[in-house]
């Protein structure tokens, strides 16, 4: 199968304004991070960097890397910029993201941040102190820079089973997150949302809603809910809580179309966002309170270029309409099979015998066998008028005449006789 990378994320990759713990391990080492001198006091037992530091100064950052195998490792260092995924997730170590993935971004870490060694060779069980130098901006700056360093062991071979029995190749990245400010003030991170598209990722169509924070601060607990709804009642819906964005970012959350085909026409994309749990938690949203929130409607308009382009390299509507021979060979066995199955059980006739008994003599009056289906009925016609005790297999059709449901071999059919009842 296709190679698969997963890469693991410290803790200072999740939420680093929640993370307490001070040090990562993988299988073959460990990465713990030293805090200097000047960590911010609200980060103090935080398990990631974050320093004030006053402009044009520098300084030297120290992480811990030690071997816990019984092998020679090597391990490579590589810094760079907090960037937001478009799944809300941020990626703290970014170094070849397009400048259109940021906003208003005066100073990227990873032009500040440099490691002093980027390989490390480490024997068996050996602990070395991994450097960086990082050099703070001589202009003045409000807000936070984000990045980080990220601990990548070289010729990883792991092979991870998953629920399904297949083997993958897991990756793994362990990455710790470096902030830096001037002073103790930091700005409340502010959303606001840009325009709508329809586009596709990896081949699968998508409204894609931007999102910008265009704030040197974090937006935390970011909560978000998309409905698209288009031509001839078409709609589509995405829900996600729990993203995060670095601060100066952007990125661009799709709501899938699911292998829908698109329709020529206008499209409503309303839009609800929802975060921070800092100040005053006023608005809810799937299960919880927030400090902020933004409501936004904007209009879509797919042409007919746009659709048949957009349908035509759609992944989904490709297995659609390009189903594999042998999928459709096995799908034609098995209606064959079912239909084989429903005249057997419903349609083939069996012999049925009808039985009358008389209950006030105690007497068969009527006794005949046929040929029916189970969804046939048979015709029984009496010599006598009566009265038939309830059956859910008989319908009457006056005192001499039934119907009987054939839906088993023997019906025995009870009733009395209005000439001896009256």
């Amino acid at each position: 199968m296709t190679k698969w990378a997963k890469w693991a994320f410290a803790a200072a990759v999740a939420a680093p304004l929640f993370v307490t713990t001070s040090a990562f391990a993988a299988d073959d080492y460990s990465v713990q991070p030293v805090q200097p001198d000047n960590q911010r006091t609200e980060s103090a037992d935080a398990g990631y960097i974050d320093v004030k530091a006053t402009p044009g100064s520098h300084q030297t950052l120290q992480f811990k890397l030690r071997n816990t195998s019984q092998k020679n490792i090597t391990v490579r260092m590589v810094a760079g910029t907090a960037g937001t995924t478009d799944n809300g997730a941020v990626d703290y170590t970014t170094t070849d993201w397009s400048a259109q993935r940021f906003v208003g971004m005066t100073n990227q870490m990873q032009r500040y941040l440099k490691p002093d060694q980027t390989e490390w060779q480490l024997k068996a069980g050996q602990t070395v102190v991994a450097t960086a130098t990082l050099q703070v901006p001589a202009q003045a700056f409000t807000g936070r820079m984000a990045g980080g360093v990220s601990f990548i062991e070289d010729n990883q071979n792991r092979s991870k089973q998953t629920g399904d029995g297949l083997k993958v190749n897991a990756t793994f990245k362990y990455s710790v997150a470096v902030l830096l400010s001037n002073n103790q003030e930091i700005p409340e991170g502010m959303l606001t949302l840009g325009g709508v598209k329809a586009t596709q990722v990896n081949k699968h169509t998508v409204f894609a809603v931007n999102v910008k924070n265009q704030t040197p601060s974090f937006i935390n607990a970011l909560g978000m809910k998309t409905t698209v709804t288009g031509p001839d009642g078409l709609k589509f819906t995405r829900t996600q809580a729990n993203m995060q964005m670095a601060p100066n970012t952007q990125f661009n959350w799709g709501i899938y179309t699911n292998g829908a085909r698109l329709r020529t026409g206008d499209y409503r994309v309303e839009t609800d966002t929802y975060w921070s749990k800092d100040g005053k938690r006023q608005y809810s949203f799937s299960g919880d309170k927030y400090t902020y929130h933004n409501h936004s409607v904007k209009t879509v308009h797919v042409t007919a270029e746009q659709a048949d382009k957009l349908n035509k390299s759609d992944y989904d509507l490709q297995m659609k309409s390009k189903m594999p021979v042998a999928y459709k060979v096995f799908i034609g066995i098995l209606i064959v099979i079912a239909a084989a199955i429903l005249w057997f059980v419903l349609l083939k006739k069996r012999q049925v015998t009808i039985q009358v008994i008389d209950m006030t003599t105690n007497t068969v009056m009527f006794k005949e066998r046929a040929r029916a289906g189970r969804m046939s009925k048979i015709a029984v016609t009496l010599t006598q008028a009566v009265r038939v005790i309830p059956n859910t297999a008989v319908t009457v059709i006056d005192e001499t005449h039934l119907q009987v449901a054939a839906k088993q071999t023997y019906i025995e059919i009870e009733v009395t006789t209005l000439t001896q009842e009256g």
